[in-house]
């Protein structure tokens, strides 16, 4: 990749990357919060990599933290080693990681399938990383979505009590329906109950 042909914009360094999904919203917007300013991020379930490539675009230092690494490693693949050595890849459960301090960490629709047993212990954890100044930008499921019986659901009052320790960049509680493929290949509709959230330590 020759990055003086789009000038170093890091948003442009990202579109030339041509990965299939567009970064989260959330995390789009925790960078922005930061004015320019760079640290280490935490993606914890990175998933396909999208937002751990748009923080690396942004010269974000990023330790991408999942139990499946495929989508990371294919990632990489698709936007070369030119920044091997900001990205830490880690194998593990949430509560096998060991969380350093970090400025941002982000969890988008990866903590409510933590082991319930855990959930405590890994969101502690996760306060106990990020810096004073540092943001948490990710998604929870509320009480009324349809994963009831395979995700940790939290009410408002949950999500208002986990994040006493935080002031709010952003907050949004919504709920809507949309057609998705279920596990046989059929479109079905799916009632979503989330909270988006950016908010700073």
């Amino acid at each position: 990749m020759i990055l003086s042909l789009i000038d170093n914009n890091p948003n442009e360094i990202f579109k030339s990357f041509n990965l299939k999904m567009p970064p989260r919203p959330m995390v789009v917007k925790a960078l922005e919060l930061f004015n320019g300013r760079t640290g280490t991020m935490i993606d914890l379930g990175a998933g396909a990599g999208s937002d751990c490539a748009y923080c690396l675009a942004h010269n974000w230092e990023v330790i991408a933290v999942d139990i499946n690494i495929s989508g990371i490693e294919t990632m990489l693949k698709v936007i070369g080693d030119i920044y091997s050595d900001r990205i830490t890849i880690v194998k593990k459960r949430f509560n096998n990681f060991i969380f350093p301090p970090v400025d941002l960490i982000v969890a988008n629709y990866s903590l409510p399938f933590c082991d319930v047993a855990h959930f405590p212990m890994v969101w502690e954890n996760i306060k106990n990383s990020i810096k004073p100044g540092g943001r948490f930008a990710g998604t929870f499921f509320g009480l009324n979505d349809d994963f009831k019986k395979r995700a940790i659901l939290l009410s408002s009052d949950q999500i208002q009590a986990m994040f006493t320790d935080f002031e709010y960049d952003y907050y949004s509680e919504d709920e809507q329906e949309s057609e998705v493929i279920d596990n046989t290949g059929n479109e079905v509709f799916r009632h979503w109950h989330t909270y988006q959230i950016v908010a700073r330590k």
